[in-house]
């Protein structure tokens, strides 16, 4: 930063917008609040003999006493101080109130870290709601669809996952939530730490999860268990999992990953249960023609650029 730049800030000449400029400067690194801190000693000196009397130490200066500019170079150090606190405060609390949301389309997924250093894995079809700053006391995020976190510790400010039904607090934690709007049911699994989900609509309805179990609540009960299926977590590595899959469900979970739209004339084939991996990125027909080999059906599509699929 330009050192009259600095001086023209310290002597309260610079313009609001100058002002502005070079806070913004001092925060984007240490190096640049110590520089700050040198010059401002430095102008501070300038002060203090500029002016000076020949007359011996503790001589008036134009009538102003010399350990009178030490009150006032203290002072001003200290206004200078409350007011980057004053700035720092407001700023934090303004980033505090603005929020990113990140949406996921259909057959995607995205991993982002938070501003705590939280890591998320955002799935298909789902939408992540966070503060560009968390707040000094909470941290909380809000989620459609599903989402895998791994939350960075924070012992004094808990890290808050809010759905549409409930909401799933953790501390140092590594877990999986699935709540899409409207599907009346928000699952959690639990791989490391301790999280406690809480019914928004009845504070005193809660349980406490363990490593390696998982919950389902559907709106006023909550069914716990150990995980059942672990591979179902690995949609992160871009694979879809199902074990004692309803085929109804599992073209459900197609539509999602692939953004297609099923129309079933062959009604009867909804009741098989099925089991297996596909690789999400091998393609839609390439799954339609794995299940073609548990299951009889006959699919077509009118061309590749319409997203419905007629199985008859």
């Amino acid at each position: 930063m330009d050192r009259n730049r600095l001086y023209k800030f310290f002597s309260r000449k610079s313009t609001l917008e100058e002002e502005e400029e070079v806070l913004d400067w001092m925060e984007r690194s240490d190096a640049n609040q110590q520089e700050f801190l040198n010059e401002r000693s430095i102008y501070n000196m300038t002060l203090m003999h500029v002016d000076d009397c020949s007359d011996g130490i503790g001589k008036y200066k134009k009538g102003f006493p010399i350990w009178g500019k030490e009150i006032i170079k203290v002072a001003a150090m200290l206004a200078v101080l409350f007011a980057m606190h004053f700035y720092y405060s407001s700023k934090e609390e303004e980033m505090s109130l603005a929020f990113n949301t990140v949406k996921v389309p259909s057959g995607q997924r995205v991993n982002l870290e938070l501003p705590d250093g939280t890591k998320v894995c955002v799935n298909a079809c789902s939408e992540l709601t966070y503060p560009a700053v968390f707040s000094k006391e909470k941290r909380n995020v809000k989620l459609k669809g599903e989402a895998f976190f791994e939350v960075a510790h924070n012992a004094n400010k808990p890290f808050v996952v809010e759905t549409e039904l409930c909401d799933v607090e953790a501390l140092g934690t590594v877990f999986n939530v699935e709540a899409y709007p409207n599907s009346g049911e928000v699952s959690t699994a639990l791989l490391s730490g301790k999280v406690r989900i809480t019914d928004r609509y009845n504070a005193d309805n809660r349980i406490l999860l363990s490593p390696n179990q998982e919950s389902e609540f559907t709106g006023q009960i909550f069914k716990v268990g150990n995980i059942r299926y672990p591979d179902h977590l690995r949609w992160r590595e871009g694979l879809l999992c199902f074990q004692n899959m309803p085929v109804d469900k599992l073209i459900k979970e197609l539509e999602k990953y692939y953004d297609v739209h099923f129309v079933i004339s062959k009604s009867d084939i909804l009741t098989h249960i099925l089991s297996g991996k596909l690789r999400i990125n091998e393609g839609i027909d390439h799954a339609l023609r794995v299940l073609q080999k548990n299951v009889f059906f006959e699919y077509s599509r009118n061309d590749e650029s319409d997203n419905t699929i007629y199985i008859k």
